[in-house]
C-alpha cells in the first residue's frame, strides 16, 4: 500500500488500485462473454477487459457488432427527390 492524500484532505492510505478479474474471490466458472461494440475506442478497452477476463478463465468471446441499414423506401424517396 501507498499512502497519498485522499480527495478532502484525509491522509488515510489508499489501496493500490487492483485489475478487478484479480479480486475474484468465489468460484466463478465462465464459458462465454459476449462483447457487444459499436467500434469506439470506448468499446476497444471493454472488449480488451472482455478478452483479460477471457484469458483468465479460458472463456471464449464474441465480439457482436448490430449494423442498422438504412429504409430502403426513405433511402430511394431521397434519391427521387434529388435535383441534379
Amino acid at each position: 500500500m501507498r499512502s497519498e492524500t485522499v480527495a478532502g484532505g484525509s491522509d488515510q492510505p489508499r489501496a493500490e488500485w487492483i485489475h478487478p478479474v484479480e479480486q475474484v474471490r468465489y468460484r466463478v466458472s465462465l464459458k462465454r462473454i459476449l462483447a457487444p461494440t459499436d467500434l469506439t475506442m470506448d468499446s476497444r478497452k471493454a472488449l480488451d477487459y472482455a478478452i483479460a477476463v477471457a484469458e483468465r478463465f479460458k472463456a471464449q468471446v464474441t465480439l457482436l457488432h448490430v449494423y442498422v441499414a438504412p429504409d430502403p423506401e426513405g433511402f430511394s424517396r431521397e434519391i427521387c427527390t434529388r435535383t441534379v
